[in-house]
Order: C-alpha cells, then sequence, then structure tokens
C-alpha cells in the first residue's frame, strides 16, 4: 500500500514539474479611454485579482499585468459600440495546473470622479479592492473572491457574494442591497438612508451607522451586531432570533413586546425602521 501511495506522490510531483515548464507568456499593458460615448462598464474576471481607483484625470485608464498560456488563459478589453469590456478567463485546470499557476495577474483600473456609467463586475476567485472612486451605479456578483470598498461614493449598490467576505470603510452609499450565502459582511463608518443584507450563514457587522431611514438585516444562522454612532431619536424596532439571545443596548425604548427572542417597540414617533431576523445566531443592537 506504501509503494502505491509513493508512486502516486512521485506520478503528481513529475506532473507539477512538467507543468510548471510551461511559461506562458508575460503581459503588461495600459489603455486609455475618453469617457465620452462610454455608457456602460462590464468587467468579467475569472482568476485574476482587480482594484479600482480615482483617475488623475478625465479618462478611464485600464492597466492589466500577468501571465496567460494560448488555450487556457486570455485577457481583452474592448470597447464595442458604448460598452467598455473587460474581460480575463481561463481554461478549466487540473490538479496539478492548479499547483502550478502561482500568482495571479492583477488589472487596475482607473475611474474618473462622479462618472454617470453603471460599473458591472462579475467575478471569480480574484480578490477586489475598490477605493477612492464617485460612480452612479455598482453592480456587483462575487463567487469567493473577498471584496474591499474603502473612501467610495455610490448612489446605489447590488453585491451578490457566494462565499467571499464583503468590507465596506468610510463611503457613502445612500442605497445598498447585499445578498452573500456564506461570506462575512462589514459595514464601517458607511452613511446610507437604506441598507438590506440577507445572508445564509455568515456574520454581518455594522458598525458607527448614523441617521438612515430603513435597516434591514436577515440571516439564517450568522450573528449579527449593529451599532449606532449616536443613540436614534426616531426609530421602530423589530429583532427577532429563535436562539433567544438579544443584546439591546438602546436607550428611550417604549416597548411593544420585550422578550429574549423578541424586541420590538419605538424611539419617538418610529419614523425611521430597524429590522433584524436571524434563524439562530445572536443579535447585538448598540
Amino acid at each position: 500500500m506504501k509503494k502505491i501511495i509513493d508512486f502516486f506522490i512521485i506520478v503528481m510531483c513529475c506532473g507539477i514539474c512538467l507543468t510548471g515548464c510551461g511559461k506562458g507568456n508575460k503581459v503588461n499593458d495600459k489603455q486609455d479611454f475618453k469617457v465620452d460615448g462610454i455608457s456602460e462598464i462590464n468587467v468579467n474576471i475569472e482568476s485574476w485579482e482587480l482594484k479600482v481607483d480615482a483617475s488623475s484625470d478625465e479618462n478611464i485608464h485600464v492597466s492589466y499585468s500577468g501571465t496567460i498560456e494560448k488555450e487556457k488563459s486570455n485577457i481583452a478589453i474592448t470597447q464595442k459600440d458604448d460598452a467598455l469590456n473587460i474581460l480575463q478567463s481561463d481554461k478549466q485546470q487540473n490538479m496539478s495546473e492548479q499547483f502550478s499557476a502561482g500568482k495571479p495577474g492583477e488589472i487596475t483600473v482607473y475611474l474618473p470622479e462622479g462618472i454617470e456609467i453603471p460599473f458591472k463586475i462579475n467575478n471569480g476567485s480574484g480578490n477586489m479592492q475598490i477605493d477612492n472612486i464617485s460612480v452612479q451605479e455598482l453592480s456587483l456578483v462575487n463567487t469567493s473572491g473577498y471584496v474591499v470598498l474603502s473612501n467610495v461614493t455610490v448612489s446605489n449598490a447590488k453585491i451578490v457574494t457566494t462565499s467571499g467576505d464583503v468590507t465596506f470603510e468610510n463611503s457613502t452609499i445612500p442605497d445598498v442591497e447585499i445578498v452573500s450565502k456564506s461570506g462575512y459582511v462589514t459595514l464601517k463608518d458607511v452613511n446610507f438612508d437604506s441598507l438590506a443584507i440577507v445572508t445564509s450563514s455568515g456574520e454581518v457587522g455594522v458598525g458607527g451607522a448614523g441617521v438612515y431611514s430603513a435597516l434591514k438585516v436577515q440571516t439564517d444562522s450568522g450573528d449579527v451586531s449593529v451599532s449606532h454612532k449616536e443613540n436614534p431619536t426616531e426609530l421602530q424596532l423589530d429583532v427577532t432570533t429563535d436562539s433567544d439571545d438579544i443584546t439591546m443596548q438602546l436607550s428611550n425604548i417604549d416597548f411593544t413586546k420585550d422578550a429574549s427572542g423578541c424586541k420590538q417597540g419605538n424611539i419617538g414617533q418610529g419614523n425611521n425602521k430597524l429590522e433584524i431576523s436571524s434563524s439562530s445566531g445572536t443579535i447585538v443592537v448598540k
């Protein structure tokens, strides 16, 4: 049995070494685009990392650096009609190719401030860092890479992720919708008016919330924590969990129901709304 295992290991190592011999072609390029004539930006990435940052001028700049192999991977940046398309694709790899793939490539998109162009991202496994941009609309679909958004201003944002973590920091996003299957969702010092978060098992943390009209969090098993900069003066609360574990640290609440697994009531006239529900997670509100 040991000989069979040793033979298998040797075969695997040989396969990895042989695959590693195919170095591929290193690419490093930058393209510039005028905003006029572009009505949408579409980014489709399978494995490379993505960075988005502010442009130093009024144009859109796209740079990339990495390694591509014929019939295995490709990158293409094109402007077709009024759409700017950024595509990075991979052919499905076997086990030895995955081990020898090395560091993924990187794509960086620089956007002018305040562009009113829908920005759509469809991401596979690469990580994403989005900083210092101001756009009208952001749509992001993510499989497993982590997503960090910092110092961004977006009028409307929708993020759907399977297992990657999502983090918002120091941003202004009036209307936000986040749907996550298992990744953690964290918002810190984010100004929003309407925020909706739905998760299956990931934890949710909202820190430094200001005045908002609606905050809704729904999770099956993840813990939820919501903290406010100041105690709200107008808020309708509906907080429930099947685990009977709620910590409510807000003051001046006129409770209509005050049980271990359900807190309902108003602060002031209750013009704004906080709604949190969890099947088995703990909930902390302060």
